[in-house]
């Protein structure tokens, strides 16, 4: 009997038991949790505007009904950033939707770089998906040396799609007169006619409609000239021209813009004295018209460039014997100069200046070590750039044609270089 009623016992309480589970799943269904109302809806974007040392990327966030405290963007060289890092800009509360968009700066040249974007809500911090981009690098590549053989103080500049390089100091301290074209197709050089003012060195050098000009500087005598000369590339003559107006003058800067040529800004070692002067040369008439002088500190060795149809003369040599940091703006249309931000690396002069895609660059010189810095003309800044990859020189010369820098020769204080480099930014 016992043994039946516990059995009973056992069977009535499984009944129960299943009863129980049987009621409780005809209760309805728990609500589950709405992700899509407390999760944002994060959006990264490529990064554009990518340089050398900077890019920009965007991010958008959508919030799905919770507060978001705070979100912004994470970037490393290795994958999976993350806020713990040292790379982050962060942005305040978001309360519905909101977009950012970051200028990453000091950045290295050719890496590559992750980034994400991130929310942190009361459930903790949300990551985007992961992007990457890629700096582009000034690549500097070592073309054939030049034939011509080492050499400072020459003058350089290019017509159409050549270079032209020669004059200057070389072995011995020799003055000289030999003039050489480059070819960017063929990385070859040939030897043009001399230069028929004699050997010189401190001449000025550029082109103008299609023509090269070189005059002024040291003859063999460390005398002054003021003699200029026109060169022809399809006859390769040389014709003079009217004397620079302003008489003798050494290391002076010299820059053609719209047609015209200008002259000015240097030193007259028989005087012992710097000028401030600056001349205007116009072929199709073949005079000199004097402008207002160089408002700025007496210099010489200057470097400069045109960018957008302004010149452009910085640093330089002081009468004192130091150097100066400035850096000056001239427009051709008012005659007018506008002091810029000064030159942000360490004083020099010697060095050599040119303009690629809008932009100056002036590289190496006595004491400037490998330095090379870049000019924005929109915002008035320097930046500082990838050095220069060969041995460090004073009196170097350089040319452009087309997107392409050619840079070298030049003299370590000990020897006379003849190698040549090309500079190019990647855009």
């Amino acid at each position: 009997m016992f043994f039946k009623i516990k059995l009973a016992s056992v069977n009535a309480l499984i009944s129960i038991v299943l009863l129980i589970f049987v009621c409780l799943s005809c209760q309805p269904d728990e609500p589950e949790l709405d992700i899509e109302k407390i999760e944002a809806v994060l959006e990264l974007f490529p990064a554009q505007k990518i340089g050398v040392s900077e890019a920009t990327v965007g991010f958008s966030v959508e919030t799905k009904g919770n507060e978001i405290f705070e979100y912004g963007i994470v970037w490393d060289v290795a994958p999976s950033p993350n806020t713990n890092g040292n790379h982050k800009t962060s942005k305040g509360v978001c309360a519905t939707s909101c977009f950012t968009e970051v200028n990453i700066e000091g950045l290295q040249p050719g890496r590559t770089y992750y980034y994400k974007g991130y929310v942190i809500t009361n459930l903790g911090i949300t990551y985007s998906n992961e992007l990457t981009f890629t700096t582009t690098e000034a690549l500097w590549n070592q073309e054939a040396n030049f034939p011509g053989g080492g050499r400072m103080l020459g003058v350089a500049f290019s017509i159409g799609d050549k270079g032209y390089l020669g004059l200057g100091m070389g072995e011995g301290n020799t003055f000289l007169k030999d003039f050489w074209e480059f070819n960017p197709e063929t990385r070859s050089w040939t030897r043009k006619a001399d230069f028929p003012g004699g050997i010189r060195i401190g001449a000025v050098g550029f082109a103008i409609n299609g023509k090269g000009y070189v005059g002024t500087g040291l003859n063999g005598n460390y005398e002054g000239t003021s003699d200029f000369w026109e060169y022809n590339p399809t006859s390769d003559a040389w014709v003079r021209k009217a004397d620079y107006r302003g008489g003798t003058i050494e290391y002076a800067s010299g820059f053609g813009i719209g047609g015209k040529g200008y002259v000015g800004v240097g030193m007259r070692r028989s005087m012992g004295i710097h000028v401030k002067e600056f001349f205007e040369y116009s072929p199709a008439s073949n005079t000199w018209t004097q402008l207002p002088d160089f408002p700025g500190v007496s210099v010489d060795n200057c470097f400069n460039f045109v960018i957008n149809g302004k010149g452009y003369i910085g640093i330089g040599q002081l009468s004192s014997g130091g150097i100066t940091k400035q850096f000056w703006e001239f427009d051709p249309v008012h005659n007018a100069w506008t002091p810029k931000k000064d030159y942000a690396g360490n004083a020099r002069y010697y060095s050599t200046g040119f303009a690629l895609n809008g932009k100056g660059y002036t590289c190496s010189g006595r004491y400037g070590g490998n330095e090379m810095l870049e000019y924005n003309p929109t915002s008035n800044e320097w930046k500082q750039m990838p050095d220069f990859k060969g041995n460090s020189r004073e009196g170097l010369s350089s040319f452009v044609i087309k997107d392409q820098a050619f840079i070298g020769v030049g003299s370590t204080g000990f020897s006379y270089l003849s190698d040549i480099w090309r500079f190019k930014m990647h855009q």
